[in-house]
């Protein structure tokens, strides 16, 4: 005949079973989206750093539209053979995969 093996409870310590975890509350998910901060263009420009992040130099600097980094045109990588777009992204942030940007906030 087969024997019923006792069930353990809470007061009888078990090596067989590992104590269960409480479970973490449920996130609830925001039901609207951040805010999105649109930056006029001196506030944006006002966010980057005056000297070129390559030569660290002064002069006509090409902004990062996703960090406040800026290059100038010789001394951006990948070179750059024609004028780049409105939302360039440095290298620093591509290589990242930043996505959006500071001037359009996204």
């Amino acid at each position: 005949r087969p024997r019923k093996t006792p069930v353990p409870d809470a007061t009888t310590p078990s090596s067989s079973t590992p104590p269960k975890r409480p479970t973490p509350p449920k996130r609830s998910k925001a039901k609207f989206p951040a805010p999105r901060i649109i930056l006029n263009e001196q506030d944006f420009f006002d966010q980057h750093n005056d000297l070129c992040e390559v030569c660290n130099h002064p002069g006509e600097l090409l902004c990062c539209a996703t960090c406040n980094l800026v290059f100038h045109v010789n001394c951006a990588r990948p070179k750059l053979h024609k004028e780049p777009p409105d939302d360039w992204k440095c290298a620093y942030c591509w290589a990242a995969g930043v996505m959006g940007g500071k001037k359009d906030g996204k």
